[in-house]
């Protein structure tokens, strides 16, 4: 592996870890209103045990939860799904689709044109 690519790899490597945290806020409702108003909702702060945790937004049948887990499988179909996200309130996003995932999938691309 040359040095340019040990540079990448270690690059790839410290963006994939800056999402994980230890303590998370993230919106909590059920049935929430969609463009979201954050105004009333309730936040859930997770302190409990240095577990990872997820902030989670599901849409389905019109239909939107706000919640925060510690498991969480991202999907989309037709605008509908699941969305999870690992910064302070970021399931207060209208969108379905994470821009971590897009860019996490960007960079293994550019990674792998380089190798």
């Amino acid at each position: 592996m040359s040095c340019y690519q040990s540079i990448l790899f270690t690059v790839l490597i410290l963006l994939l870890s800056c999402g994980y945290v230890m303590n998370l806020i993230c919106y909590s409702c059920n049935g929430c209103n969609d463009p979201f108003k954050s105004t009333g909702i309730a936040q859930i702060n997770s302190t409990m045990n240095g577990s990872q945790f997820y902030c989670m937004k599901t849409k389905g049948a019109g239909i939107v939860d706000r919640n925060i887990t510690d498991n969480c499988q991202p999907f989309t179909a037709v605008g509908n799904g699941v969305h999870c996200c690992q910064t302070d309130l970021c399931n207060g996003s209208n969108q379905i689709l994470s821009i971590n995932s897009l860019s996490i999938v960007l960079i293994i691309g550019i990674i792998g044109k380089l190798i």
